[in-house]
């Protein structure tokens, strides 16, 4: 099975070249790769892109603000602490503890 978006992404556009529709390409992914590997909602607008020309398969930056937050450090604190408070983990990270959860 495929395991990378990557992957899902090139079987999805070789769907496309052979002129599959955007739904029935990705129920096929699913019925091989296992639910959650592409949506039906996504599935048009990754179509949507490859009609304007866009064949690749990098995806675009997000909108909104950037994590603020180191998430390998968090991880590794709260996995040698579980018991650790986001006030804690707060003060020695720095950002707020709201952003923390």
């Amino acid at each position: 099975m495929a395991d990378t978006n990557i992957e899902i992404l090139s079987i999805f556009k070789h769907y496309f070249k052979f002129g599959h529709k955007a739904p029935v390409a990705a129920c096929k992914i699913r019925e091989v790769e296992g639910d959650g590997k592409i949506s039906d909602r996504t599935a048009p607008n990754w179509y949507k892109r490859f009609k304007e020309g866009d064949l690749s398969l990098e995806t675009m930056p997000r909108s909104g603000r950037h994590s603020v937050v180191n998430v390998k450090n968090l991880k590794q604190k709260v996995e040698m602490n579980p018991t650790i408070s986001t006030q804690k983990l707060s003060e020695e990270l720095g950002p707020s503890k709201d952003t923390i959860c």
